[in-house]
């Protein structure tokens, strides 16, 4: 998750109280521009979350780098491996996790599944009439093979995507994807949380991608302490 966050385009911080009020007193005195450097995310309630937009901080072949020049430090070995499972840039915290449990070899608890994060679709302009945009990007994007269509799964988080207004901005959005010829499965944070959810999702995706996701005893146990660690440890 850490090389997710170096390497993403978020971070994730809850200013204290004295430091939300610094922060709201120098954008009042424009001695901050919110549109430069790091941008808060204003979830569907209208307060502002601990999720924050930014450019990269670094790329996967600069932290790959940085690795070598840290050899013989505490942790580095195990840096180096996560670096080298990443599978792109990621844009919350929920894409990272879906991400690392969806691509990890089955013996580390993943379904060693290939996608693209982020990917960017040119909508045509029939789709642009339904979406009043120009391109739009699938957050894991599998490619179509000769017996099915493209496939974008889409990390939709309550926080986020929640309420009327963005509702109606992902049914638009599906529509025009989906005009494009790619099919698009939305997954929500508790579908994978919960083990039926988890499983279901897992059945989906073998009947959309065509995949086996079967496992042995071990890989099972894997997975398990997987998804422990991505969607219980790091709320406990």
């Amino acid at each position: 998750m850490a090389t997710y966050e170096l390497c993403g385009t978020y971070s994730t911080f809850m200013p204290c109280e004295r430091t939300e009020s610094l922060l709201s007193e120098a954008l009042a005195q424009r001695f901050l521009s919110p549109f430069d450097g790091w941008r808060r995310v204003i979830g569907s309630s209208e307060k502002p979350l601990d999720l924050w937009e930014r450019s990269p901080l670094l790329n996967v072949e600069e932290l790959k780098k940085a690795t070598l020049q840290l050899e013989g430090f505490h942790g580095v070995k195990r840096l180096r491996w996560a670096a080298s499972h990443m599978t792109g840039v990621c844009a919350s915290p929920f894409e990272a996790q879906v991400s690392i449990l969806l691509s990890l070899p089955k013996a580390n608890g993943g379904l060693g599944l290939a996608f693209i994060n982020n990917r960017r679709i040119e909508l045509s302009g029939q789709a642009q009439a339904l979406y009043q945009k120009t391109c739009c990007y699938a957050d894991l994007f599998f490619e179509g093979t000769e017996t099915r269509r493209p496939i974008a799964l889409e990390c939709q988080g309550a926080s986020v995507h929640g309420g009327e207004a963005a509702s109606l901005n992902d049914a638009a959005r599906t529509a025009a994807l989906q005009l494009m010829g790619v099919e698009v499965i939305p997954i929500t944070h508790e579908q994978i949380r919960q083990p039926d959810g988890w499983s279901a999702i897992k059945r989906l995706l073998e009947l959309k991608l065509e995949v086996d996701t079967g496992k042995a005893a071990k890989q099972k146990r894997a997975e398990t302490n997987l998804r422990y660690d991505l969607f219980e440890r790091s709320i406990a």
